[in-house]
């Protein structure tokens, strides 16, 4: 078993965290040859843990507590504890806050002040900007899945097999939500639903970080 970062759009991060998705498709790369053999193993194997990136942004800190503020995606916030935290050491968290202090002094033109709604904490303003998926470390995710099953095979093949509701989609449109949805992410890179492309497709549930 290995901890393997993924990441995923808000949209199906809402699936998950409501129970909707349990199944994703990424691109096989390379394609496979016309006989569907393989050329590169799967990412994500079964037993795999992963932790998911999202989009997310910093919203305040906690100096004493050692713990951060983060908004996610979604619209919830959470407090998560700086690894330093759990490591004692306390000169890392302090070379962060002023990391972060001193990024919005440059960007605002002034230092952060502690909020009394979180006491001894700073709030950052709502027009703080978002990081993207990429950005995120392990600690700052708040979603962690466990690898069910692993196969592959073409696209189009999901279409009446049941796993279009497994990806999410639930509405008497699920299928036509399915391939916008595909089509969004993935047919400015030539890999567009009509092309059929050879796909993994990794089944997963939802575990305890």
């Amino acid at each position: 078993m290995k901890s393997k970062p993924i990441i995923f759009s808000t949209e199906s991060i809402v699936a998950i965290l409501e129970g909707r998705k349990s199944m994703t498709r990424r691109v096989i790369r390379p394609q496979p040859e016309e006989s569907g053999e393989l050329l590169k193993k799967p990412a994500y194997l079964i037993g795999d843990r992963l932790w998911v990136r999202e989009r997310w942004r910093l919203r305040g800190w906690d100096w004493d507590e050692c713990e951060c503020l983060l908004q996610y995606s979604d619209g919830m916030e959470l407090w998560k504890a700086y690894p330093a935290f759990r490591k004692n050491s306390l000169d890392a968290w302090e070379d962060w806050v002023i990391e972060q202090t001193d990024r919005l002094l440059q960007r605002n033109g002034e230092s952060p002040e502690p909020n009394s709604e979180f006491g001894f904490a700073v709030k950052i303003t709502d027009d703080d900007p978002w990081q993207s998926p990429i950005f995120m470390p392990k600690w700052a995710s708040r979603t962690t899945l466990e690898v069910t099953n692993v196969r592959y095979e073409r696209l189009k093949e999901i279409m009446g097999s049941g796993d279009v509701e497994k990806e999410g989609f639930i509405s008497l449109n699920g299928d036509r939500g399915f391939v916008q949805s595909w089509n969004d992410l993935n047919e400015k890179r030539a890999y567009g639903y009509f092309t059929n492309p050879w796909v993994w497709v990794y089944e997963f549930r939802r575990v305890r970080p």
